[in-house]
C-alpha cells in the first residue's frame, strides 16, 4: 500500500484488490495515474493564468478570489468548477488544466 501512495505499486497487483472492496469503493486505473500536485506546478499555473488575462485583469482576480472562497471553506468543490468553467469557457485548454489541481472526488461513495 505505501508503494501504491507513492506512485510506484504494480497495476495489476493494487488492481486485485478490488475483489475485497465493498460496491463504490473499486480502484480504477485512472486513480493510479493521477499524479499528485507539485506545488511548483501550480505556482506555474497561476502564473500562466496571470499572463494569459493581463489584459483582462478581472479574470485573473476573479480565480484569485475563487481559489480564496474555497481556502476558507465558503465554496464547494463542485461550486469553483463550474465557475472556473465560465470564467475559461473559450480556453478549454486552460480549463482542462484545471482540472489537474482539483481533488479526485470520483472514488467517494
Amino acid at each position: 500500500m505505501r508503494d501504491f501512495k507513492s506512485g510506484s505499486g504494480h497495476h495489476d497487483l493494487i488492481l486485485g484488490f478490488n475483489a475485497f472492496l465493498p460496491k463504490g469503493y473499486a480502484i480504477k486505473l485512472q486513480d493510479l495515474e493521477k499524479k499528485p500536485v507539485n506545488f511548483m506546478e501550480a505556482i506555474n499555473f497561476v502564473n500562466k493564468i496571470k499572463a494569459q488575462f493581463q489584459l483582462e485583469d478581472h479574470v485573473y482576480k476573479s480565480f484569485l478570489g475563487i481559489l480564496n472562497m474555497y481556502r476558507m471553506h465558503n465554496k464547494s468543490i463542485q461550486d469553483v468548477y463550474r465557475e472556473v468553467a465560465a470564467l475559461f469557457r473559450e480556453y478549454p485548454d486552460l480549463l482542462e488544466e484545471f482540472k489537474h489541481f482539483l481533488p479526485d472526488t470520483s472514488t467517494a461513495p
